[in-house]
C-alpha cells in the first residue's frame, strides 16, 4: 500500500494579531486549498477530523494542530485509503477519517463504531439523568401548588388521575423543571456579569477608560505607529481586566 502526505494549503494563515494590527497592504493572504491539484483522477485523499467538532486533527495523534500545517494522505485506491483509515480510528477512537476524490467530493467516512456507540450510550444516560432531575423539580413544584388548594388529599388526587393526565403532568413537570433550572442559571450569570461590570467601572479610572477607548480608533489607522500603540494599549487593557478579575476572588 503506497501513499504520500501533501499539504492542504499553499501557505500559512495570517495570525489574529496580523489581521487586527497589520498593514492591509502587506498582510499575509489567506492560503488556498491545493491538495486536490496534487492528485490524479483515480486517487483518494484521507482527511482526519474530530468526531464531535469536525475540526482537523493530526493523523498520528488525533489531536488538533495549526491549521497552516494541515496535511492529508493520498492513496492510489479507495480500498487502500479505507484500510489505512480503519487503523487510524482504531488507534485514535475520537477521530473520523473522511475520504475525498480529486473533485473534492466526499466518498466515504470511516469511524470507530464501538467508540461512537459508547459515547451515544453515555450521552443518553446523562440526558436521562437531567430529564429525571428536572422532572423531579417540576413535579415537586406542581404538588406544592396543588397542596395550596382545597379538595381531596394529594394521595387521593394522584390515585384518581388517568393515564393521559399522568403523562400530561409528567411532561409538564419536565418542562417546568428545565425552565426553573434555566431561570436559575440565567439569574446567576446576570448576577456575575453585573458584579464584574461594577468591578470594572470602579476599578478603571476615567482616564484609563478614555485611553483604552482610543485603541479602537488606532487599530484601524494606516500609520504603523498608531497600530503599534493600539496593540500596546489593548495588551495593557487585558492585563488590567485580568487583575480586576483576580481581585474579585
Amino acid at each position: 500500500m503506497t501513499s504520500r502526505v501533501v499539504r492542504v494549503y499553499d501557505g500559512p494563515f495570517p495570525s489574529l494579531e496580523e489581521i487586527t494590527f497589520g498593514d492591509p497592504a502587506n498582510r499575509t493572504p489567506w492560503p488556498k486549498e491545493v491538495w486536490a491539484g496534487q492528485m490524479q483522477e483515480h486517487e483518494v485523499a484521507l482527511f482526519c477530523v474530530n468526531f464531535k467538532s469536525t475540526l482537523p486533527v493530526r493523523e498520528e495523534t488525533g489531536r488538533p494542530g495549526p491549521r497552516s500545517e494541515e496535511t492529508c494522505r493520498i492513496f492510489s485506491s479507495i480500498e487502500d485509503a479505507e484500510s489505512h483509515a480503519r487503523r487510524v480510528v482504531l488507534a485514535h477512537p475520537s477521530t473520523v477519517c473522511i475520504l475525498r476524490s480529486k473533485d473534492e467530493r466526499e466518498v466515504k467516512r470511516v469511524s470507530n463504531r464501538r467508540f461512537n456507540l459508547k459515547f451515544a450510550f453515555v450521552s443518553l444516560i446523562g440526558l436521562g439523568y437531567w430529564v429525571a432531575f428536572a422532572g423531579g423539580i417540576g413535579l415537586t413544584i406542581i404538588l406544592l401548588v396543588r397542596g395550596l388548594f382545597r379538595g381531596p388529599g394529594l394521595l387521593e388526587w394522584i390515585l384518581t388521575l388517568s393515564l393521559w393526565k399522568w403523562m400530561a403532568m409528567v411532561t409538564g413537570a419536565v418542562v417546568l423543571g428545565f425552565s426553573t433550572l434555566l431561570l436559575k442559571m440565567h439569574l446567576r450569570v446576570r448576577r456575575k456579569v453585573a458584579k464584574f461590570d461594577q468591578a470594572i467601572n470602579t476599578g478603571l479610572s476615567p482616564e484609563e477608560r478614555a485611553q483604552y477607548r482610543e485603541a479602537d480608533v488606532l487599530a484601524v489607522s494606516s500609520d504603523p505607529e498608531d497600530r503599534e500603540k493600539a496593540r500596546r494599549l489593548l495588551k495593557e487593557y487585558s492585563e488590567r481586566i485580568m487583575q480586576i478579575r483576580r481581585d474579585m476572588k
